[in-house]
């Protein structure tokens, strides 16, 4: 729109181009695209929407892989990168899988049956839970891969009843009695597959019996938790695991743990 290269400063006029009128991508749409022209994420992540979910399975991240060779994991991820590969030893296919969660990256190692169960689980930008054991590996102890068991949709998981919305209060809690009949109706308003415990109290030092709701059963996600924790404070709710596989068995245990939860998936 400039007149000229030495004259004043005065510009031609021109009219704003013509845009169409286009609907706004979808979230899982727009993430896609960042990470394809940007290699990564920007305007936010694909876990942000189970990062209650997430939450649960802590301390276990792609940054703590390391510190537990040999054991078993759950990692809520996305899948970032698939990468089939032949075995040169027998021609049989198998898949080198790239995840992303909220503090880094991980490889997943995914053979043989696994990977013909899985593969179609494990797609670019799926967001899923890997189960699976950390290589134990000396040559891997830095970045340890991990050797895939199952996989399935995180989405999945938040509506199987796998987790629980825990509300946790001291004896001596402020919180008014209104509070409760408010998180009935929140809970109600959010219905799911989650159960609801409440623990009050500590017990000798250790925590506390929970107490489970026999009517009320929510959805797990931020929107139910970030509710009851404007009623109940920010550090009193959370998503939990209503079971938690035993680290402390033997290996030998865990694997057989492991092989049967495979099956069970």
């Amino acid at each position: 729109g400039q007149a000229s290269l030495f004259g004043d400063a005065s510009a031609l006029p021109r009219s704003e181009p013509s845009l169409p009128n286009v609907p706004e991508w979808v979230e899982a749409d727009r993430l896609a695209r960042e990470k394809a022209a940007l290699g990564f994420f920007i305007s936010g992540h694909p876990l942000d929407r189970y990062r209650e979910v997430v939450r649960a399975f802590e301390p276990v991240s792609s940054q703590t892989l390391a510190d537990r060779p040999g054991q078993p994991v759950d990692l809520p991820c996305v899948v970032t990168a698939v990468a089939r590969q032949i075995s040169r030893r027998d021609n049989s296919e198998w898949g080198k899988i790239t995840v992303e969660d909220f503090h880094g990256t991980a490889t997943v190692l995914a053979f043989r049956e696994t990977w013909q169960q899985y593969k179609e689980v494990l797609d670019q930008d799926a967001v899923v839970l890997i189960s699976g054991k950390v290589s134990g590996r000396e040559r891997d102890e830095e970045d340890p891969p991990v050797f895939l068991d199952a996989a399935r949709p995180l989405e999945e998981v938040a509506s199987t009843g796998e987790l629980a919305i825990q509300i946790e209060l001291e004896l001596d809690s402020d919180v008014p009695a209104a509070a409760f009949q408010q998180a009935k109706e929140v809970l109600t308003a959010h219905p799911g597959a989650s159960p609801v415990w409440l623990q009050v109290g500590q017990d000798n030092g250790e925590s506390a019996p929970r107490l489970r709701s026999r009517t009320l059963k929510a959805a797990p996600d931020a929107e139910t938790v970030d509710q009851l924790q404007r009623l109940f404070g920010r550090g009193n709710v959370r998503v939990v695991r209503t079971v938690v596989p035993d680290v402390d068995t033997s290996d030998s245990d865990r694997r057989a743990f492991w092989r049967e939860k495979a099956k069970q998936a």
